[in-house]
């Protein structure tokens, strides 16, 4: 997910990683981004910005590509609540239907 798409050297990495392992990988929004519109983080407040949730990004990948398995690249390093979350399914999310591919990948 991104912050801000098109970023060269983050497309750069991706292309080299679909090319590596012979993947499509799909870029989608983080949901944070609504609510910085919402509330106007760093722009003017947009109140007619629907609240999208992690969920409704699954989702959406979900019909995009007709699987239903997600493979996230969250890292257990990235927040406590991260940290917890994997702690708890594991490495793979059973009921959520999510791989955590990244989750102990340490920065270098």
């Amino acid at each position: 997910m991104y912050m801000i798409p098109n970023l060269s050297w983050i497309d750069r990495n991706l292309a080299y990683q679909a090319k590596k392992y012979n993947v499509d990988i799909i870029q989608l929004p983080h949901p944070h981004i609504s609510a910085m519109l919402q509330t106007g983080s760093l722009s003017l407040p947009d109140r007619t910005m629907s609240k999208i949730t992690f969920n409704d990004v699954y989702s959406h990948a979900r019909a995009k590509t007709s699987m239903d398995w997600i493979i996230s690249g969250m890292r257990i390093s990235d927040s406590i609540f991260r940290l917890s979350m994997i702690k708890n399914s594991g490495t793979i999310d059973h009921k959520r239907k999510i791989i955590y591919l990244a989750c102990l990948s340490a920065d270098r």
